[in-house]
């Protein structure tokens, strides 16, 4: 992440460990999800959260479309969704319109990995 370009949506990498890292959270749990409050714990602590901000803030200060932006949309919105900051991740899941990944990052809270996406717009505001 550090060595992407200003603009590249590759900083999203470390949106996508810190995912990687619930997920795993998830085979140590033994369990198909996470809870909410598990992964607002995750994401909320404070290193994680800061770090999440300067990787957002390197892509989208000169971001430049790219076939992984959607996916960058995707996971900053969701990590900062669940680390509550909401405004932040409002502005990213606009650009990130209805269409969803197969896997990360909604299907880590849920089974239904497109409700709770769907519920996430809806909770934001974003249509």
């Amino acid at each position: 992440m550090a060595s992407a370009d200003p603009g590249d949506p590759l900083t999203a990498i470390l949106a996508l460990a810190h995912f990687e890292v619930a997920w795993r959270m998830m085979d140590d749990n033994d369990s198909a999800f996470l809870s909410k409050a598990a992964i607002e714990g995750y994401f909320s602590r404070r290193e994680t959260a800061e770090e999440l901000v300067r990787a957002a803030d390197q892509w989208q200060t000169q971001a430049q479309p790219h076939p992984r932006a959607l996916e960058a949309h995707h996971l900053f919105g969701a990590a900062f969704y669940y680390s509550g900051h909401h405004a932040r991740a409002q502005r990213l899941l606009s650009g990130a319109r209805n269409r969803i990944p197969e896997n990360l990052p909604w299907s880590v809270a849920s089974l239904t990995p497109g409700r709770c996406y769907a519920r996430v717009r809806r909770q934001l505001g974003v249509d």
